[in-house]
């Protein structure tokens, strides 16, 4: 039996990397997986992957740094899946360039990502959650370079 059968999850950040190796394996542990990126290219990618392995998966291009964009991520889940059992709040970015090199809008792209976005992941994904009233789980990830 697999651990996460039936169980609807939303994965941002889900289009490379470690998001990438999350959608994959909630996918194998037999969850519906609801994969968002902003970039269209590697969502699909995923996808497609995870529906050719067997899995159940649904891209949805999404910008997690929107509110707008949150509640239409939610809305086509519900609508896909029924009910939304986890949301997975992986999105992130970084700066890759020393302090006296960085622009202020690079760092605020880098709070509205990684802080606003896992906000309204919160905000959004335990509205979701608890419509269903039988529980369910938000995880926060990061990388290294959050350190």
């Amino acid at each position: 039996m697999k651990s996460l059968e039936n169980k609807n999850i939303i994965v941002t950040g889900g289009g490379r990397g470690i998001g990438e190796a999350t959608c994959k394996l909630l996918a194998n542990e037999g969850a519906n997986v609801v994969i968002t990126c902003r970039t269209e290219e590697e969502g699909n990618s995923v996808e497609k992957n995870i529906l050719n392995s067997g899995g159940s998966a649904k891209f949805i291009a999404h910008d997690v740094t929107s509110e707008e964009s949150w509640k239409n991520t939610i809305g086509i889940t519900l609508e896909t899946f029924k009910r939304l059992d986890s949301v997975v709040n992986k999105a992130g970015s970084f700066i890759s360039e020393s302090i006296t090199d960085c622009r202020l809008e690079d760092f605020q792209d880098v709070i509205r990502t990684s802080l606003n976005g896992s906000f309204l992941g919160l905000k959004y994904g335990t509205q979701a959650i608890r419509n269903h009233g039988e529980g369910g789980s938000i995880v926060m990830m990061s990388s290294i370079l959050a350190k």
